[in-house]
């Protein structure tokens, strides 16, 4: 939502900053809450950026963020959290090359796009805080239904792979992150066996 000058310079520190901690240019991008606009993608490009990782076509995702920050508004709290273009809904799941004005429709630009996950009819969302907090079930059924596709792309965040007690997060934060109740034992006995289980399929 910035302009473009913002994004260019933001891009640019972020480019400079990781690229000397990793010891080689970074190569890909993922934008913080999802989304990509053509200013976005045309910055990216600039860049040499091989590959952007931003598009999250999952409707019922979108639909419980809108309600969550719709319910913030009503209680007078604001959030920076962006809500996107619903037209990303409509992206493709596997990865293509975005249209340089509608970067969620097929294009020719130099960047490849790779959605993250969801199952392919419901666009049920296989990212890393359902797919390690949920129950057993649901986890399971995001998974099978995912991986029916030829690409998996896994996200996760990094407080995915936190414990509320040992990484000393404030209640507030565990109370509103019902997969911060989850204990880092859990979730990463989870999380190897969601590897194991797409190591079998890919």
């Amino acid at each position: 939502d910035l302009p473009r000058e913002e994004i260019r310079q933001e891009l640019k520190q972020a480019h400079r900053i990781l690229s000397e901690a990793a010891g080689k240019p970074v190569v890909g991008f993922r934008t913080p809450g999802y989304g990509l606009t053509p200013a976005l993608l045309a910055e990216l490009e600039a860049l040499s950026y091989q590959y952007d990782s931003s598009i999250f076509p999952s409707w019922p995702y979108y639909g419980l963020k809108a309600a969550v920050l719709f319910g913030m508004r009503l209680r007078g709290k604001n959030s920076c959290s962006p809500l996107g273009n619903p037209a990303e809904l409509f992206a493709p799941l596997l990865p293509y090359r975005p249209h340089p004005e509608n970067p969620w429709r097929r294009g020719a630009s130099t960047i490849v796009e790779l959605p993250i996950s969801a199952t392919p009819a419901s666009r049920l969302p296989a990212i890393g805080t359902f797919l390690l907090a949920a129950p057993a079930w649901i986890r399971q059924a995001l998974l099978s239904g995912a991986s029916r596709l030829p690409f998996f792309n896994l996200e996760f965040h990094g407080v995915d792979l936190c414990d509320a007690k040992e990484d000393g997060l404030p209640q507030e934060l565990v109370a509103k992150q019902p997969d911060l109740r989850v204990p880092l034992a859990t979730k990463l006995a989870r999380l190897d066996a969601l590897l194991t289980s797409l190591g079998q399929r890919f």
